[in-house]
Formats: structure tokens, sequence, C-alpha cells
């Protein structure tokens, strides 16, 4: 039994293109933006100036993990909400190297904090933005707390894309 000529083009062409077009989808993937946060707490230096003497800090590090370069804009801590609090966020200032920071692929931007202001119970996350405006999280709080402040934050008519 013989396939016309036609057929067996018209399976290799089929074939070919859906080989093509994983391999596509797979390029976008990996070659995307990707950021990675990580929380290193109980962090002193000895020599870091005059300001920094004797403080235990928690270093936040925001490293671009993706082949694309991004520009880190804004570093924030996001607390548990409990009723009747004021929403706000935190804002971290004290970057290395200072912001906006244009990081590469395997490169990081720093934010530190002292860690005797933080009572890290009520830390629902840590999150960086970039210069397009996407935010990359990493969620500290077990979910249920999370989604708990998330629904009152709500409630205080705070508008949030989606929860924690």
């Amino acid at each position: 039994m013989s396939f016309p000529t036609t057929v067996v083009l018209a399976i290799y062409g089929a074939i070919l293109s859906t080989l093509t077009a994983i391999v596509q989808v797979i390029n976008h993937l990996r070659d995307r933006a990707k950021v990675q946060l990580k929380v290193r707490k109980n962090m002193k230096s000895p020599n870091m100036g005059r300001r920094y003497d004797g403080m235990t800090m928690v270093i936040i590090s925001a490293t671009n993990v993706g082949r694309r370069p991004i520009t880190i804009t804004g570093f924030a801590m996001r607390p548990l909400t409990k009723k009747g609090e004021p929403i706000l966020d935190y804002y971290l200032p004290d970057v290395r190297p200072p912001l906006p920071c244009e990081i590469t692929e395997g490169k990081y931007v720093a934010a530190f904090v002292n860690q005797e202001t933080l009572d890290f119970d009520k830390v629902a996350c840590w999150y960086a933005w970039d210069s397009s405006g996407k935010e990359y999280y990493l969620s500290v709080a077990p979910r249920h707390k999370r989604l708990l402040s998330w629904w009152r934050r709500r409630q205080n008519n705070e508008v949030e894309k989606q929860p924690l």
C-alpha cells in the first residue's frame, strides 16, 4: 500500500510545524524574565561603616535567574493585616546597589533592614517590583494567614489583583 506524495508531504509538514511550535514555546519559557527573592536573617558585618556597627540585619536579595535583564525599582514588606489596622506596605529604602538597578543573568540587588525593628510573625510577604510594574513575591506567612489578611484588606476597600 502506497501513499500519494501529497499525503506524505502533508504529514511531514504537520509533524515539522508541531515540533517547531514546541521548540518555540520552550524557548519562550526559558528566556522570560525570572526573579528569585531570598531572605537571610541574623546577618552582621563588621566592616559596613558606623551606621551598621553592632546591628543585626535582614538581607532581602532579588536575583535574576532568567536570561533577560531586569530593572528592579523597589523593595517592600507587606504585613499581615488585622481588623481595624491601617493598610500599608513598608518600603525598604536601604538598597545596594542603588535603585533603579538593572540586573542581568545571575546578578542580584539586596535590601537591608534592621532586624530589631521587625516582628517576623507579622510579615505576610516580601516583594520587589521591576520597571514594567511586575511584582515578584516571597511569601513567608502560612497560606491561611495570608488569605485572611487579603480578605481584610479587601474589606477595607483596597483592591488587589489576587490573593498571595
